[in-house]
């Protein structure tokens, strides 16, 4: 009988210990971290890195020690996450996307923005891809070249994460709202999940806005510095060309615009050059260094793309084209001097 007691009590503790491990077991589990981040950075040494976390509305900042470029870091998602990862300086090195249960291992360098590898992770080895085979573009930042390749991924990679990522990261949507828009559309419901997208929506929103504006007279500064009124009414188009010192002398604005200026004597077709300077001595300074053709009005705008009258074609980049008829309503908005050019009727 003693014998049988004994064995009972013995069997009872071994179960008793096995539920006790399992307990502790699911309580590890727990607090286990979600997903798991190690990497290598060429030419870093040693220094704390900074990894930033976007879910939603939430974003989460943390650190990571590199050694001899090496680093590791842990962290809780319960559904995937955007992540970008810093040097000490706040020099973006790389960016990832991460979910529950991940092993991401990076290879990035700190001087090369094309340099990155990725395993552990769908998404991010689809944007490590994206940044090798489109490195010619990224170090030269050919938008035209970037925007191309972002539009073929898209339609290759539909349900990936990595698609609203490299949209993101390498799309540039000033004059191509449009096509921004239809790239959203095409993504699987899955691969854009609106705290991702909803960033990227504001200039497609402002884009359409500015499709259907109207340019009403608008009051620069004239090159006489005297205040000047940019009135598209009485003539059947007027163009109007957003520079600043730095563009007004490239070949994409003055080719043109001594193009238009030769070509174009009738007077359907009005020019006009509103400068995006920060300040009236630098755009004097550039007026005088290259003059603008004869048929060219000059302008200021004192308050850039936000001034009022000019804000509601969301000018985001310089330089930029937007034609007009007589009432002001847009025909034309473009980044593309070549586009503008078949527009008005004249060939560069």
């Amino acid at each position: 009988m003693l014998r049988i007691l004994k064995r009972t009590i013995a069997a009872v503790l071994a179960v008793a210990m096995q539920l006790v491990a399992a307990l502790v077991g699911l309580a590890s589990c727990g607090s286990e971290p979600e997903f798991r981040v190690r990497g290598e950075v060429d030419g870093l040494g040693t220094q704390n890195l900074r990894v930033t976390l976007y879910r939603g509305e939430a974003v989460q900042q943390q650190s990571a020690q590199a050694i001899d470029g090496k680093f590791s870091f842990e962290a809780k998602a319960e559904e995937p996450v955007a992540g970008e990862i810093y040097t000490n300086a706040g020099v973006l090195m790389a960016r990832f996307i991460a979910d529950r249960g991940d092993n991401l291992n990076l290879k990035f360098s700190a001087t090369d923005p094309t340099l990155f590898e990725a395993e552990g992770n769908g998404a991010t080895e689809e944007l490590a891809e994206f940044v090798a085979d489109n490195s010619e573009a990224i170090v030269a930042n050919d938008t035209k070249a970037l925007n191309a390749a972002v539009e073929k991924f898209v339609g290759k990679h539909a349900k990936s994460l990595a698609s609203t990522l490299i949209i993101s990261a390498y799309y540039t949507p000033e004059g191509n709202e449009k096509r921004l828009g239809e790239m959203l559309d095409r993504l699987d419901k899955r691969a854009k999940p609106m705290w991702l997208v909803e960033p990227l929506l504001q200039p497609v929103i402002e884009g359409e806005a500015a499709d259907t504006a109207v340019v009403e007279p608008t009051r620069l500064l004239g090159a006489a510095g005297k205040v000047a009124t940019l009135n598209p009414a009485g003539t059947k188009m007027t163009l109007i060309a957003f520079t600043d010192a730095a563009s007004r002398g490239t070949d994409s604005v003055a080719a043109l615009l001594e193009k238009l200026s030769a070509e174009r004597v009738d007077a359907t077709l009005r020019l006009a050059e509103v400068s995006f300077d920060p300040d009236t001595a630098t755009w004097q300074r550039s007026l005088r260094d290259k003059p603008a053709p004869g048929r060219v009005r000059s302008y200021w705008a004192i308050g850039g793309a936000a001034t009022p009258g000019i804000e509601r074609l969301a000018v985001g980049r310089v330089p930029y084209f937007v034609l007009v008829d007589s009432a002001g309503s847009v025909m034309l908005r473009t980044p593309s001097a070549t586009a503008t050019a078949r527009k008005t009727g004249v060939k560069l």
